[in-house]
């Protein structure tokens, strides 16, 4: 049975977040400093970020439903998607199911090709984002959507009390991860010498994006639901390995 779920106006603000966290981050440098290790551990971050908080929870998991985990993971993945910080998890699949549903449409969600302009859509209350809703009724998917930014602060307490080391390094993780998100899709629709198609759309795949970040965009556009978006041989999903090692039957 489909569940429609209608949000005329989503707590998601991703270019707010953003500037929070720059400033923050800016701030935090000018304070503490920001050394090789802040560097290393930043990175270490990053791509627990994108790889399990963008690529698996936000996408592959809650966007197109591509695999099923237990509770355990489900928890992690729905969290994980949250402290990425594009939006709440159930805000950030909606936004995308209906880019998916709408694409290449006036109605498509994403509206634009510009890649910075996509983070000022998701700020449009007047947008209405419907699509599928099956699959984003869960207990946690709801308390992370209407708790978001609450989670962020609390999050952000927590690192610093733990360690302003810690808190710098993840927050920079964060500003990384919206660095990445606009380069993947920068050259997910434009043609440079490193891209590709293997489908007739217009659509790219990236060799940075698909072997580093786990993002075949062009497999990805011709094969919504897939879990695996290795196409050659020589493709590598990164993403894919990893959900082998938690998804259940």
């Amino acid at each position: 049975m489909d569940t429609k779920i209608i949000l005329k106006s989503t707590p998601e603000a991703s270019p707010i977040v953003c500037a929070i966290m720059l400033v923050l981050t800016i701030a935090g440098t000018s304070v503490y400093g920001f050394s090789l290790n802040n560097f290393l551990l930043s990175l270490a971050f990053f791509f627990y970020l994108f790889w399990v908080g963008h690529g698996i929870g936000q996408h592959r998991y809650l966007s197109h439903n591509a695999f099923k985990v237990n509770k355990f993971w489900h928890i992690v993945l729905v969290f994980s998607a949250a402290l990425v910080s594009f939006g709440s998890p159930l805000g950030w699949a909606m936004f995308h199911r209906a880019h998916h549903r709408y694409n290449g449409t006036d109605k498509d969600s994403y509206l634009t090709k510009n890649p910075v302009k996509i983070f000022f859509c998701m700020l449009n209350s007047k947008h209405v984002y419907q699509a599928d809703g099956r699959h984003l009724t869960a207990f946690w998917v709801s308390f992370t959507h209407r708790y978001y930014h609450l989670i962020l602060i609390l999050n952000n307490l927590i690192l610093f009390w733990i360690s302003p080391f810690i808190w710098l390094s993840f927050n920079s993780a964060v500003i990384m991860c919206y660095l990445a998100f606009i380069w993947t899709w920068a050259i997910a629709h434009r043609k440079f010498f490193f891209s590709y198609k293997n489908f007739n759309d217009d659509s790219y795949n990236d060799i940075f994006c698909g072997f580093i970040l786990g993002e075949w965009h062009n497999n990805h556009q011709a094969m919504t639901n897939r879990l695996n978006e290795k196409v050659n041989w020589w493709e590598f999903d990164i993403l894919y390995h990893i959900i082998r090692r938690i998804q259940i039957a």
